[in-house]
C-alpha cells in the first residue's frame, strides 16, 4: 500500500510540475508571400520538464500533430515531416519555402497547460489582366490572388486580405470584388479574391502606371505589382519648333506629334532649293536651301487599325552670313539693339 502512496505522490507531483509550466513568448499572427521562410516563436518558462506541442488546424479541424517533446527526451523531439519543418532555438517552429497550403492556424501546447495560436496568412503573387486597348474602346481589367490561410470568419477582420486597385496612385473605385470562399481539410482549397473593371480606353492612360496591390492590416503587409498601361490612339497635335523668321546653316527645326504607335515624320519641301524629302522629325538647313524663301511640309503617320497622317507647314528666310550665336541668341541681340535704339532716340530728343 505504501508503494501505491508513493506512486501516487510521484505522479501527482509531475503532474503539478507539468502544469506549472507556461508559454511565455507566444506566436504571432503573420503575413508571408510563397516561397517565404518563416519561424514561428513559443518560449516555454521550464522546456526541460514540459510536455510539449506544435499542433496545425489545416489539415486536421483538431489539430495534427508537427512536433511532440516530452521532459524526459528532451531536447529531441518527434517531428513528423523534416523536409517541411524544422525546430530552433528550444521551440520554435521555421517552416521552409511556404505555399498557399501552409498557410492556417498553428499552436503551440503545454499538456494541461497554456496555448499560443497564430493564424498565418501565406499570399500567391497578385496577377493582372489587361486586355490590349485602342482609345474609344471597352476594355474589362482584373486583379486577382490567391492565398492561404483560415476560413475567413475565422480570422482576425485586420488580418483578411483585402485587394485594391490603383491608377497612378489613386485607388479605383470602381473595381467589383468577387471572393471565393478557401477550404482547409484533405481536399485543400485556396482562397481567391478578384476585382473587375469595365472602363472605355482613353489617350490620357497610356504610360500611366496601374497596380494591383494585397494587403493586411494587421500585420501591415503589402505585396504590389504594376504595369505601364498601354493605349493606342492615332497621331495627333504636330508642331514645329522652333517657328523662326530667319535661320542659319547649321540650324534645325524639329517636328513632334503625338501618337501611339510613335508617328513617323517626313518632311517635304513645299518651296525650296534643298533635298527632295527628309524623313525624321528634325529639318537640317544647309547651303543648297539658300537663295529662295524655304516652304516646307511636315507629316506625322502612324497606324492605329488603319494608316493616319496629319500635316502642318512651316516658312523661313535662310542668312548666308554666319552671325553670332543661334536663331534664339540672334532674336535677342536683335532685341536688345531694338531697346538700345528707343533709349538712344529718347535722350537725344
Amino acid at each position: 500500500m505504501a508503494q501505491v502512496y508513493k506512486t501516487i505522490i510521484v505522479t501527482a507531483a509531475l503532474v503539478s510540475s507539468l502544469i506549472a509550466q507556461e508559454i511565455i513568448e507566444k506566436p504571432e499572427n503573420t503575413t508571408v508571400t510563397v516561397g517565404s521562410e518563416l519561424t514561428l516563436t513559443c518560449e516555454v518558462s521550464s522546456p526541460d520538464k514540459a510536455i510539449f506541442m506544435w499542433k496545425e488546424f489545416i489539415t486536421n479541424p483538431i489539430g495534427g500533430d508537427i512536433f511532440v517533446v516530452q521532459p524526459g527526451n528532451y531536447p529531441e523531439g518527434e517531428l513528423n515531416d523534416p523536409s517541411k519543418y524544422e525546430i530552433r532555438d528550444t521551440f520554435d517552429l521555421h517552416i521552409k519555402e511556404v505555399v498557399t497550403r501552409d498557410g492556417g492556424r498553428y499552436s503551440c501546447e503545454l499538456f494541461a497547460g497554456s496555448k499560443g495560436a497564430a493564424e498565418i496568412i501565406v499570399l500567391d503573387q497578385p496577377r493582372m489582366m489587361i486586355p490590349d486597348m485602342v482609345e474609344g474602346g471597352e476594355i474589362q481589367m482584373s486583379c486577382a490572388i490567391n492565398y492561404g490561410g483560415p476560413r475567413t470568419d475565422e480570422t482576425p477582420e485586420e488580418h483578411v486580405p483585402h485587394l485594391r486597385m490603383e491608377f497612378d496612385g489613386s485607388v479605383i473605385e470602381d473595381a467589383v470584388e468577387e471572393r471565393t470562399e478557401g477550404a482547409p481539410g484533405s481536399e485543400y482549397q485556396e482562397h481567391a479574391i478578384k476585382l473587375t473593371l469595365n472602363m472605355t480606353a482613353t489617350a490620357a492612360y497610356n504610360g500611366k502606371n496601374i497596380s494591383c496591390i494585397a494587403s493586411t492590416v494587421k500585420p501591415p503587409f503589402e505585396l504590389k505589382v504594376s504595369e505601364v498601361v498601354d493605349v493606342k490612339y492615332k497621331v495627333r497635335d504636330i508642331a514645329i519648333a522652333p517657328n523662326n523668321e530667319y535661320f542659319y546653316v547649321g540650324e534645325t527645326l524639329n517636328c513632334s506629334a503625338s501618337g501611339n504607335p510613335e508617328p513617323d515624320y517626313r518632311w517635304t519641301p513645299i518651296r525650296s532649293n534643298g533635298p527632295i524629302t527628309v524623313d525624321g522629325p528634325i529639318l537640317t538647313i544647309n547651303e543648297k536651301m539658300a537663295g529662295v524663301r524655304n516652304e516646307w511640309r511636315c507629316q506625322a503617320t502612324n497606324n492605329v487599325h488603319t494608316i493616319e497622317s496629319i500635316e502642318t507647314e512651316v516658312e523661313f528666310e535662310i542668312e548666308t552670313d554666319q552671325g553670332p550665336g543661334d536663331s534664339a541668341s540672334r532674336f535677342q541681340l536683335q532685341s536688345s539693339l531694338a531697346v538700345f535704339l528707343l533709349i538712344l532716340t529718347y535722350l537725344l530728343k
